[in-house]
């Protein structure tokens, strides 16, 4: 039985409007954009050669289900969250200094 009270239906209202964007908390922060470069720049060294493995073989297969709009949908964001103690062990591994600039930023701000 729905509530027909008017502090319910605002409630509501404000629920419909907050599903635009699941990443509301970051307003004005491009979280989308910097996600977007720092999993370009990651697939960009995981390609090179001898860099490949099982774990960034699924990974970057992970990412083109996501783009073709299949499997897990899950965008890059959450892709490099979800992996982020990887990728920063990744980083560290090959001394990419821009490459943990970049996580360290995208951690602070967006996760």
């Amino acid at each position: 039985m729905a509530c027909a009270c008017k502090q319910h239906k605002a409630a509501e209202s404000d629920k419909s409007e907050q599903a635009v964007d699941r990443y509301v908390s970051f307003a004005g922060i491009d979280c989308e954009g910097n996600a977007q470069k720092l999993m370009d720049h990651l697939l960009a060294l995981t390609e090179q050669p001898g860099m490949g493995n099982a774990f960034w073989d699924k990974f970057r297969q992970q990412y083109v289900d996501y783009l073709a709009g299949k499997g897990l949908k899950h965008d890059p964001l959450y892709l490099l969250h979800a992996n982020v103690f990887y990728i920063r062990d990744l980083f560290e591994e090959q001394g990419d200094e821009q490459g943990l600039q970049a996580l360290d930023q995208l951690e602070e701000l967006c996760f």
